[in-house]
């Protein structure tokens, strides 16, 4: 037993030495983008309103990271007056035209996969879950992209004690926490920590700062 507990500890102490892998940054040190065009994300959430929810609050750490954001409101007006006013059109778009209609650098696809809340018996739990790709304008390669970003929220009701009657006290809190949750759009209120951590830096995987950083090239990713 001792021997298979120092053996454990070893473990452990070896592990905390690997240096977690990177995501391979080649073709967005090469190409250097300093201006996005961020696109209406396609939604697969029953939330109708989520898209418009995720985009609002993507300018804000995208702009921060260093880049030049296009206005999102400006140029959603120019595809609808082109007759594209759909995410899923706007998407199939061919980069090149982007590219010769915006002058962008890079172009960031956003596909929505989770944004409400899930309620179960006595807890529930609200996500907003997305992919993002960020594609260069000028060569169509992926530059970066981050799958199942986001932000989740659990709300567990453990007040009730033990028995039926804290069974009981449970159930009711949940279901005064639906309510709550339906009527304040809790999704919604929680969009902000989404974006910003699908959109955050110096981790392993993380967006790499725009010109426009003061940290410029000093992701800590990149650093030897």
């Amino acid at each position: 037993m001792r021997n298979f507990a120092i053996f454990i500890a070893c473990l452990f102490l070896f592990s905390g030495c690997v240096k977690q892998p990177t995501y391979d940054y080649t073709a967005h040190l090469s190409e250097n983008p300093r201006s996005i065009l961020l696109l209406l994300p396609q939604n697969d959430s029953p939330e109708v309103k989520g898209a418009a929810a995720v985009l609002a609050h993507s300018v804000a750490p995208l702009s921060e990271a260093g880049y030049y954001i296009f206005s999102p409101a400006l140029s959603y007006e120019v595809f609808r007056q082109n007759g594209v006013a759909e995410a899923h059109d706007i998407h199939q778009l061919p980069i090149n035209k982007l590219k010769n209609i915006f002058g962008c650098d890079a172009v960031l696809y956003i596909n929505i996969s989770k944004f409400g809340s899930n309620y179960q018996l006595v807890n529930s739990q609200t996500a907003v879950i997305f992919d993002a790709k960020l594609v260069s304008a000028n060569t169509g390669n992926t530059l970066w992209e981050q799958n199942g970003s986001g932000y989740v929220e659990n709300s567990n009701n453990n007040g009730g004690g033990g028995g039926l009657m804290g069974l009981l006290v449970n159930i009711v809190s949940a279901a005064v926490s639906q309510v709550a949750n339906d009527v304040g759009e809790r999704a919604f209120d929680i969009t902000p920590y989404a974006t910003a951590n699908a959109f955050r830096q110096d981790c392993s995987t993380c967006l790499l700062r725009g010109q426009r950083s003061p940290k410029f090239r000093q992701d800590l990713q990149l650093q030897k």
